[in-house]
Formats: structure tokens, C-alpha cells, sequence
């Protein structure tokens, strides 16, 4: 087993260690040197003076541990991981012995909705809550990564889970930890920029493979009686029982709790009760559109004070007449 030690910054420090091991192959060799030395420890000791640093004057050194193909032990982050998975390795940042930060990177096969899926759901099961997502919610066009925050049940710490697909290549996974604050966790709402508030209340939904998917709209806004709606048209053979249930699994992994649902011929509508205090419902349905393979998707979140029903859930007729948004 071969860890490196290393002083640094993060992302920068990193870069340079790259940019010396490439170099230690070829353009050390003309540098002059008063004794020779084993090459490998002469650039660890030019890494670590090159990125030593301290947080503030009279601060801990901060110090970055390379891991190839291995998870610390210290944080412990053990998830399962999806058949076929390869650990490529992780980095550990920390403020003299304590741990503050976390990088673990794999490669995992198959499609890249289904592993951050997996993912997810694992997460959840050791108390990672999902948090809003970092994207505007609501149906997405075809997109090329799938990345979402997670916030524990306690602690001032947050998580990043990104995948990445690549052409002809197993997919890029990367999980990131931070212990050092709550970031987009923070419960005063003080977010990092580009992170979506609690008025997104629609996660973003993603085409299942193979599917075409158009965003044609949304619409969203606050108070007593806010709606957050979105629509999209997607080119797919798939029937719409098929993609509701598609959208379906993913409104359940953010949170959102089935109440009913039904497809009845060209249409499949469900409705949801959606995490949080508010009471606030919501609503799915994929419907056969005019024109071969075609099908018109809708979802909104509605808030719990326009609530009709005593069982937090819509009609079929009631969803019957939601066919046609306004």
C-alpha cells in the first residue's frame, strides 16, 4: 500500500503535484544538484515545501493524504457500491490531525440516473438528507451530469455527489466531503452561490436513457398560495405509465411520499405529499400527445393551504381536470 503525504490547498496543490511527477520523468534530470538523491523522495520534499501552508497566521499546517485505491478510515464514509464498481481513490484534507475535508473518486458502469440513484439511497440510509437540488428544479434537457447535496441529521458538515457520464467509459463518480461548516446545510439560509433555496420544490428530473426530453416551461414563486410547476415534451416510444413511474422513482428518492395514482389509457397521474412542514402536495402525469411518440410531461408542487382534500391527496377526477395546465 503506498500513501503520499503531501502539504497543500486542495485543487491547486494537486495540480502541481501532477505537474512534478510528469516532470520528474523527464526535465528534473538537468537541474543541478549538490548530491544525488532518490528522485522519489526529492519530489515528495519539493511537493511538500511547494504547498505547505497554514490557515491563518500561527495556524495548523494543512496536509492532503493521497490514498490510491483505498477509503480512509478517518472520516469514515463507507457506502456500498453498484456491481462492477472501481474505487479509483480518495484525499483526505486536514487541519493537523483532524480530518476537514474528503474527495473519493470511482468509475461505475451503467446508466448514470440509475447509479446516482444508488447512490442516493444509500446515502439516505446512513442520515444524509438530500438537499434542494444545486440545478433549477422540474424537468431537465438532456444533461451531461447528475450532482445533488446532502445534508446529516446532525453536525455542521455537508456532502456533494456528482456523476458524470463518459462517452465509450464507465461513469465518473465523485463524493465530496466537508467538516469544517454546514455550507448549503446552514439553517439560516445563507447558501453558497448557484445552490437552490427551500422555494425550489420541485428536485430536477431527468429523462430515463434513450428519451429526448424538451423543457417547454415553469413557473414557481413564494407565499400562503405558491405554485411551482414545470413542463416538457418528450420524443420516447416508452408508454406513459413508463415514464411516470420513471419520474416517479425519482420524486421518491428526493423525499416525496406517493399518495395515489393511476393510468388510464394515455394518461398516468400520481399525487404526492412533499417533505417538509407546510403541508404542500404534488402532482405527475405523462400524457399520449398528438403526433407518434410523442408525450406531454407535467409536475407541480402546490401549497398545503389550497389543500381539498382530508387526505392529502387528489381525486382522479381532480387529476383528470389538471390534464390541461394553466
Amino acid at each position: 500500500m503506498r500513501r503520499w503525504w503531501l502539504a497543500g490547498g486542495g485543487g491547486l496543490g494537486l495540480l502541481m503535484i501532477v505537474t512534478l511527477l510528469l516532470g520528474a520523468t523527464g526535465g528534473l534530470g538537468s537541474v543541478a544538484s549538490a548530491e544525488p538523491a532518490d528522485d522519489a523522495a526529492q519530489l515528495r520534499e519539493l511537493a511538500e515545501r511547494l504547498l505547505t501552508y497554514r490557515s491563518e497566521p500561527g495556524g495548523l499546517p494543512m496536509t492532503v493524504e493521497l490514498l490510491p485505491g483505498e477509503i480512509p478510515g478517518d472520516p469514515a464514509l463507507d457506502l456500498p457500491t453498484p456491481e462492477g464498481s472501481r474505487l479509483i481513490g480518495s484525499v483526505v484534507y486536514r487541519a493537523g490531525d483532524k480530518p476537514t475535508r474528503l474527495d473519493e473518486v470511482l468509475e461505475v458502469p451503467g446508466n448514470a440516473q440509475d447509479i446516482f440513484t444508488f447512490f442516493q439511497d444509500a446515502l439516505q440510509r446512513q442520515g444524509w438528507n438530500a438537499g434542494p437540488d444545486q440545478r433549477q428544479g422540474g424537468f431537465q434537457q438532456s444533461v451531461s451530469s447528475f450532482t445533488r447535496f446532502f445534508c446529516p441529521e446532525q453536525g455542521d458538515s455537508w456532502l456533494t455527489l456528482s456523476v458524470l457520464p463518459r462517452d465509450g467509459a464507465s461513469n465518473d463518480v465523485r463524493i465530496h466531503l466537508d467538516l469544517t461548516n454546514p455550507g448549503p446545510c446552514d439553517p439560516s439560509g445563507h447558501r453558497p452561490p448557484g445552490i437552490a433555496g427551500p422555494g425550489d420544490r420541485i428536485p430536477a428530473l431527468y429523462a430515463p436513457e434513450g428519451v429526448q426530453l424538451q423543457s417547454t416551461g415553469g413557473s414557481g414563486g413564494g407565499g400562503p398560495y405558491a405554485r411551482s410547476a414545470s413542463t416538457a415534451s418528450a420524443e420516447t416510444d416508452k408508454s406513459p405509465a413508463d415514464m411516470e413511474a420513471a419520474f416517479a422513482k425519482q420524486l421518491e428518492a428526493a423525499g416525496w411520499k406517493r399518495v395515489a395514482g393511476a393510468s388510464e389509457g394515455p394518461l398516468a397521474w400520481s399525487t404526492w405529499t412533499v417533505p417538509g412542514d407546510s403541508g404542500d402536495q404534488g402532482f405527475l402525469y405523462a400524457l399520449q400527445a398528438t403526433g407518434k411518440n410523442r408525450l406531454t410531461l407535467y409536475v407541480h408542487v402546490e401549497s398545503g393551504s389550497e389543500s381539498s382534500s382530508a387526505s392529502g391527496g387528489w381525486s382522479s377526477s381532480a387529476a383528470r381536470s389538471a390534464v390541461a395546465p394553466n
